[in-house]
């Protein structure tokens, strides 16, 4: 930087004269109180010239980290009003609680009242189901539904006409999905804890339809390019599909949930 202004202009004096000799003493004692002075002078103008450099500089630097005081303080509470910005949003028998971008929910359990509509709901779901998929005659192999009915499984996975097993695959995956997606949705639900168990006991009854469903589905994919009961299709079929249909219809009556 440029030297300040003292620094470059030596001070405006003229040198003490030389003493006459008839004077000597004080002279000599003049030029020492001239000479302090000067000092003082010249000494006390450096110290003020520093003294306003550091303050600048200081001042500078304390004016600097102030305002980045300010604006972290300010970006801290801006965080922290968006934290507190989310909403609550309450759905039936139980809420939802989001963060200002959505992004995250955490589902608190259902109502004592609404886990049993929900249940209840369920145990008359996959009841309808397993009559949709195939409800047997008892001692006969007849029925109704999707297994017994005219142009229905047994009526096509054995069909001359590739076509017809062709279109019987997605009639049966149908049922896969259906069973998948009604089981699903019980899983995820929360109830209130003095219905866990039947939760549990209708995921399982979903289980059973989805054995017998998916092998039927199995099934009708091998069919395809093989007709044959024997050597193709059969083995995929049986016993899943009948031990499907057996273990729902022994647990279903037992497994119905009741308000507590």
């Amino acid at each position: 930087g440029q030297a300040p202004v003292w620094a470059q202009q030596p001070p405006a004096y003229a040198p003490p004269q030389a003493p006459t000799p008839a004077r000597s003493g004080d002279g000599l004692i003049w030029v020492a109180v001239v000479v302090a002075v000067l000092v003082l002078v010249v000494g006390g103008g450096a110290l003020a010239w520093q003294q306003g450099w550091l303050d600048g500089v200081l001042g500078k630097e304390s004016g600097e980290t102030v305002a980045a005081k300010d604006d972290a303080e300010s970006d801290d509470t801006a965080t922290q009003d968006g934290d507190q910005g989310g909403t609550e949003e309450d759905g039936s028998g139980g809420g939802t609680t989001s963060d200002s971008g959505g992004d995250t929910a955490t589902t608190s359990a259902l109502s004592a009242e609404d886990s049993y509509s929900l249940l209840v709901e369920h145990y008359g779901e996959v009841w309808d189901l397993h009559v949709a998929i195939g409800l047997q005659d008892e001692g006969a192999y007849t029925g109704t539904g999707f297994v017994f009915e005219p142009g229905g499984f047994n009526a096509s996975i054995g069909h001359s006409d590739k076509q017809v097993r062709r279109d019987l695959v997605p009639r049966c995956k149908y049922f896969v999905d259906e069973v998948t997606d009604w089981q699903a949705q019980l899983e995820m639900a929360v109830v209130d804890s003095a219905y866990e168990t039947d939760r549990r006991n209708l995921v399982e009854l979903y289980g059973y339809l989805f054995e017998r469903a998916d092998a039927l589905y199995q099934a009708a994919l091998i069919a395809v390019d093989n007709p044959d009961r024997d050597t193709g299709w059969g083995s995929a079929l049986q016993p899943r599909s009948q031990d499907g249909r057996k273990a729902f219809e022994e647990h279903y009556s037992g497994y119905e949930p009741y308000r507590r």
